[in-house]
């Protein structure tokens, strides 16, 4: 793609103990081996962002074919108040329309959170690998060879690579998802260092536990 990314991270040799290691070396060759295959777990209830995160998604990817999206939409459809998830790529990218399983629901069915995170789980056909993410997301450009590069790098087949990603402008966002990944910088701030989630404090209304990100040292 015409954009430019961050260095890769090293990735182990053919002959590394990773089962999934022969994998790393996919972009690179010539003719392509089959590509890696990376189950996307997304749940939306009634989130406006949806359609665009799953439309930059498959655009800011390297290999959008090799892409699998676990869908639980919780969303008011028979009335229209909600858009549908899955509109954005039905107009301007049908082909990718169909690499999404889709599980939809009217939001009053919608049982919280874990319960529709593993009702997508139930759409997984033995991917590769797996990804949950939220429903209000931007990528990284080339965001799949970079994730598949540094989890090779592990050396670990079940390591588990986790972050809390940045902020995004949900405005100028919106934009270069109608346009394309590749003709606009990317919206959410690169200086930010990474960071995780922790407990903030107990609100003093209602008693609950509120979470903040807190600033991973170097």
């Amino acid at each position: 793609p015409p954009c430019s990314s961050a260095p890769l991270p090293p990735s182990p040799s053919p002959s590394s103990s990773s089962p999934l290691s022969s994998l790393s070396y996919y972009w690179d060759k010539e003719p392509p081996m089959p590509a890696p295959r990376i189950f996307v777990s997304i749940v939306s209830f009634r989130d406006v962002e949806c359609a665009r995160t799953l439309l930059d998604m498959f655009l800011s990817a390297q290999l959008p074919h090799a892409l699998t999206v676990g869908l639980v939409q919780q969303h008011d459809l028979d009335t229209g108040y909600d858009a549908d998830c899955m509109y954005l790529l039905k107009l301007q990218y049908p082909q990718f329309a169909t690499q999404i399983r889709r599980i939809s629901m009217q939001p009053e069915e919608a049982r919280g959170p874990v319960v529709a995170r593993n009702l997508s789980r139930t759409l997984y056909r033995g991917e590769h690998y797996v990804l949950s993410v939220d429903s209000h997301t931007r990528f990284g450009c080339n965001w799949d060879k970079r994730l598949v590069a540094l989890h090779l790098s592990l050396n670990q087949s079940r390591g588990i690579i986790t972050a809390y990603p940045p902020p995004y402008d949900p405005l100028k966002a919106s934009h270069r998802a109608h346009t394309h990944p590749h003709s606009h910088p990317h919206t959410h701030p690169t200086h930010l260092p990474p960071s995780r989630l922790a407990a903030s404090a107990f609100h003093p209304e209602d008693n609950i536990l509120r979470i903040g990100a807190v600033e991973i040292p170097k």
